[in-house]
C-alpha cells in the first residue's frame, strides 16, 4: 500500500523538481537502512513498520529509476535495445538472488536471517553508491535529437542490478520470515 501511494508521489515531485539521481539513491539507502533494521526487530508492529519503510524506498525507487534510466540513454535511436539491456541487468540478478539468499540462510542451519538481511543491505547500499558516478542529467529538447550527455554509460543498468539483487533476495526472505514467524 506505502509502495503504491509514495510511488506515485515520488515520480510526480521527480518531474516536477527536475530531479532523479538524488532520489534514486536517497531510496536505495533508505531500502539498505530497512533491511539492517530487520535485523533488530522482534515484534510483529515493528516488522510492519519496517516493511513500511521499505515499501517507501521501493515506491521511490520505482517511481524515479525508470524516469533517470530514460533520461541517461545515449542514443534515442537506440532506445529500444538500450532498455533491452536494461531489462537483463534487472532480471539477471533475480535468477541467482533465490540461491545466494539458500545459501546465507543455510549457513546458520536454516535460522540465519539477520546474515541474509545485513548482506542485503550491503549489496543495496553499493547499488546506491554505483549510481554517484552517473553525471547530472541535461534535459531534453523538444524538437531534436541529438543524444542526451551522459559520462557513464550504462551505469544506471549497473545499479539496477545490483539494487535488483539485494531486493529480490530481501523480498523473497521477507516473505519466507513472514510465514514462518509465530504469531
Amino acid at each position: 500500500m506505502v509502495l503504491i501511494v509514495i510511488g506515485q508521489s515520488a515520480g510526480y515531485l521527480s518531474d516536477r523538481i527536475g530531479r532523479r539521481k538524488f532520489l534514486v539513491f536517497a531510496s536505495t539507502a533508505l531500502f539498505a537502512v530497512g533491511l539492517a533494521l530487520l535485523t533488530q526487530t522482534h515484534t510483529i508492529g515493528g516488522f510492519y513498520l519496517v516493511e513500511a519503510i521499505m515499501g517507501a524506498a521501493f515506491g521511490i525507487y520505482m517511481g524515479v529509476d525508470l524516469a533517470l534510466v530514460l533520461a541517461v540513454l545515449p542514443n534515442p535511436q537506440d532506445n529500444a535495445k538500450d532498455l533491452g539491456v536494461f531489462n537483463i541487468a534487472n532480471a539477471a540478478p533475480q535468477t541467482l538472488a533465490p540461491l545466494l539468499g539458500a545459501t546465507l540462510i543455510a549457513i546458520g542451519a536454516g535460522k540465519n536471517y539477520d546474515t541474509l538481511y545485513l548482506t542485503a543491505a550491503a549489496l543495496t547500499l553499493i547499488g546506491a553508491l554505483a549510481i554517484i558516478p552517473v553525471k547530472k542529467v541535461k534535459q531534453r529538447r523538444a524538437r531534436t535529437t541529438r543524444p542526451v550527455k551522459e559520462s557513464l554509460r550504462g551505469a544506471a543498468p549497473r545499479t539496477a542490478s545490483i539494487a535488483g539483487t539485494a531486493t529480490t533476495v530481501s523480498t523473497s526472505a521477507t516473505k519466507l520470515w513472514a510465514t514462518l514467524w509465530p504469531i
